[in-house]
């Protein structure tokens, strides 16, 4: 389809939010690199504009994403090491022991969050990061805005984080892109599996 062709040239925000993220880990990690060699797991992979920012501290590097064209397009440019087409709050439910889970620019898509930290928390280890970004609104748990994208609110995520009982590492305040000339504010969030 179109979208997939012209997905790289109008998702540099994955790419900007990828290198957000590898930053915050480098910063966390001092730079030692000391989550080499782990499987990390990339929701929402696209065309892996994300994934091939994290290919070099991956052991094993997988991707999911509903759409079989930015698979199609991922499984050419030999970034991960195994690519999935389906939904990810289905397809989560197959992995067990993750090192590392990325949701960068994805769980936009997603109102209620619920389930999915659930089945987050099951596939990751004991000590395993999740690391994700969300566009902010302060109205109420989670809206539905006009450009088809949801926003959540820091009280509804912190509930969501609490109930599965992630350490919270870094929650940032962070502007996602610019829409129409204005700053559209986000989360950048990085939790850890305590138990």
């Amino acid at each position: 389809s179109r979208a997939a062709s012209t997905y790289d040239s109008a998702a540099q925000l994955q790419r900007d939010v990828g290198t957000r993220l590898l930053q915050l880990l480098d910063d966390r990690h001092s730079g030692d690199r000391s989550i080499n060699a782990k499987t990390i797991l990339d929701l929402g992979c696209g065309t892996g504009l994300c994934g091939e920012l994290f290919k070099g501290m991956a052991r094993e590097l997988i991707g999911i994403d509903v759409s079989q064209q930015m698979i199609d397009i991922a499984t050419h440019k030999n970034i991960y090491d195994q690519l999935i087409a389906g939904d990810i709050r289905e397809s989560i439910n197959n992995f067990h022991g993750i090192d590392m889970i990325l949701a960068a620019d994805v769980l936009t898509y997603i109102g209620d969050l619920e389930n999915l930290f659930k089945n987050i928390t099951t596939a990751l280890q004991v000590g395993g990061l999740f690391t994700f970004t969300v566009e902010k609104t302060s109205q109420q748990s989670y809206i539905l805005q006009r450009n088809i994208r949801y926003a959540h609110s820091k009280i509804y995520l912190e509930a969501v984080i609490a109930q599965n009982q992630f350490d919270v590492l870094r929650f940032d305040n962070i502007v996602l892109r610019k829409q129409q000339g204005k700053p559209v504010a986000g989360f950048l969030v990085t939790l850890k599996k305590s138990l």
